[in-house]
């Protein structure tokens, strides 16, 4: 029986790390490694994990998610890894259909359901090409193609990977990124794979907290603060592998990005603390913006990141405007 390691890091998890662990003690399939990094949490954490005797532990100071995972790695020893989140949990025959559904695949990519208190919906998004289709690939063209250009959502959940793959190839997750950590490293992986797997089957259960709006505005402003460092990231991973000519895809990947987080404070936030927040990113992006506007991008772009590059927010309202007035 394949075995697989499942890695959790946690960090102040005590509301709902018990959760998550007792989904995956409680499958259906016996063979489960259960890899927890508790990530310097201040709460009753530490304390709740402690009472487990069938997880591997490991108790670090604070230092990231991605340290985390990379913990995690160091100490898998089965034949497909699987990455958690603490706040999430696993359907209880998840292992066993995945496992069975593999076959001579390199990679396995499944559904999720998303859970807000007491509703829980199969996620079905239309801008996510996959998430509600059956099918197989015999190269990793088509995927690398989609993960660039956002057409497919980048979360590790989503995918039970071969550990093999990982350690033939010294994958590791870069620990100075603090944003879309994951996508990083399903790209690599995915360069170093040709059969592909994914299935509509939804097994994970997404946790939407809707009491950390602040957490998470305060959040996102730091990571679109980051997309500069993430985009020359991913640039460099496509030079190394001669995929530059999906360098025009990657663009209007971020450009989309800011443009979404930009509407979607404008519809969450007063007048006074959308500026505000508007301010921030610009301050954090300015040398991103020098890079894209020396890319042959469209005239709609062009004046998106100009304005909001040089803080004429009004002017970025009133564009914005007559962007919604013209869509509808």
């Amino acid at each position: 029986m394949s075995k697989i390691s499942v890695i959790i890091p946690v960090y102040n998890g005590e509301e709902y790390i018990k959760r998550c662990i007792d989904s995956i003690i409680n499958q259906t399939y016996d063979n489960i490694q259960i890899i927890v990094i508790n990530d310097g949490s201040t709460d009753n954490t530490k304390s709740i994990l402690e009472d487990y005797s069938n997880i591997v532990l490991i108790n670090k100071e604070n230092e990231g998610v991605s340290k985390a995972r990379n913990t995690g790695l160091s100490l898998a020893t089965g034949d497909y890894v699987y990455f958690c989140d603490a706040d999430d949990y696993l359907e209880k025959n998840a292992f066993e259909v995945l496992v069975k559904e593999y076959d001579n695949n390199d990679l396995l990519r499944f559904g999720h359901y998303v859970v807000n208190g007491e509703e829980k919906k199969e996620k079905k998004n239309n801008d996510d090409i996959l998430a509600s289709v059956d099918l197989s690939f015999d190269d990793n063209k088509q995927m690398i193609e989609y993960l660039i250009s956002n057409k497919t959502e980048g979360h590790l959940w989503n995918y039970l990977l071969k550990l093999s793959v990982i350690k033939d190839n010294n994958l590791l997750f870069d620990e100075n990124l603090f944003y879309q950590e994951d996508v990083i490293f399903l790209l690599e992986y995915f360069l170093k794979v040709k059969k592909i797997k994914i299935i509509s089957n939804p097994f994970y259960n997404y946790y939407v907290n809707e009491n950390s709006v602040t957490k998470n505005l305060d959040s996102s402003i730091r990571n679109l603060s980051s997309i500069g460092a993430l985009r020359n990231k991913i640039l460099k991973i496509l030079k190394e592998n001669n995929k530059l000519y999906l360098e025009p895809l990657l663009e209007q990947r971020f450009l989309n990005l800011q443009f979404s987080y930009v509407l979607d404070y404008r519809e969450k936030l007063s007048k006074k603390e959308y500026f505000n927040v508007l301010k921030k990113i610009s301050n954090g992006c300015q040398k991103y913006y020098l890079d894209v506007l020396k890319k042959p991008i469209s005239k709609k772009w062009k004046i998106f990141i100009k304005l909001l590059k040089n803080k004429k927010l009004h002017l970025l309202n009133l564009y914005l405007n007559m962007y919604m007035l013209f869509k509808k």
